[in-house]
């Protein structure tokens, strides 16, 4: 039993040190929403500014239907997105810039090979940044650090870059197939519209990565997502419900408390 015990004890003054860091890391003000709800709960304040901002993403939601127009909603998600990002993860939002700069260049200077150069240098980084951080004992103590973001972003920042690029090497719509139909970037995203769909606020923190054709389509009201009558619309659907998700944050605390 001793050794078990051991253990344990090491395990507490282990994730009591990361909450320690975490505390450290963080500003007056974060401190003082955080250290309640993680001493009613128990929970490790990264897990609480995690779920903070999980739930924070559906009210922003609400807000982005409420913006009138493209380039409001353009603004405001990549607005709301930032500071969503830096509310849960500090300074390190620096890096979704750096990631999502990056992808775009590629884009832009070579539509014949970028989705291959996105690929292997979005992977590459993350794969990094999550060696260098030391993001798994983190993630251990239930300090939840950016790379769970980052993950959706490589995801949807290569699967852009591949659109893009596939669409290009295939002009003839009649030669694609399906699923490139569905989701084929046709010309290079406006800057503004790239950067407020990498930044959404509703699937920011853990997803899902949403195509940007898809994105596109649903701000502009046009294919899957315009009017019934139109040709290109086969069967309109509404965006997907976004409340399932959060109900998953309830197994956050048992998760965390090692239920």
């Amino acid at each position: 039993a001793l050794p078990g015990f051991s253990r344990t004890v090491k395990s507490a003054r282990a994730s009591r040190t990361m909450s320690d860091l975490a505390y450290a890391s963080m500003t007056e003000w974060q401190q003082n929403i955080v250290r309640p709800f993680a001493g009613a709960t128990g929970l490790p304040p990264g897990t609480v500014l995690f779920a903070l901002a999980l739930f924070a993403s559906l009210p922003l939601g609400f807000g982005f239907a409420a913006v009138p127009g493209a380039f409001l909603k353009n603004l405001y998600s990549l607005v709301t997105g930032v500071l969503l990002s830096y509310f849960a993860f500090g300074t390190s939002t620096v890096t979704c810039l750096y990631m999502g700069a990056a992808s775009y260049a590629a884009m832009a200077l070579s539509r014949q090979r970028c989705g291959y150069v996105v690929f292997v240098g979005s992977f590459g980084y993350l794969i990094r940044y999550h060696a260098t951080s030391a993001s798994g004992e983190s993630w251990k103590a239930g300090n939840i650090d950016i790379t769970g973001l980052l993950m959706v972003l490589t995801l949807k920042v290569t699967a852009c870059a591949l659109n893009y690029m596939d669409a290009g090497k295939i002009r003839d719509e009649t030669r694609r197939n399906a699923h490139l139909k569905l989701v084929a970037v046709e010309k290079l995203p406006n800057i503004l519209e790239y950067a407020g769909w990498l930044m959404f606020p509703c699937t920011l923190v853990v997803g899902p990565a949403i195509e940007f054709r898809e994105y596109h389509d649903w701000l502009h009201r046009k294919g899957h997502y315009g009017n019934k009558d139109e040709v290109t619309n086969t069967a309109k659907r509404d965006p997907p419900h976004l409340v399932r998700r959060y109900a998953r944050v309830v197994w956050l605390p048992f998760f965390s408390r090692g239920f």
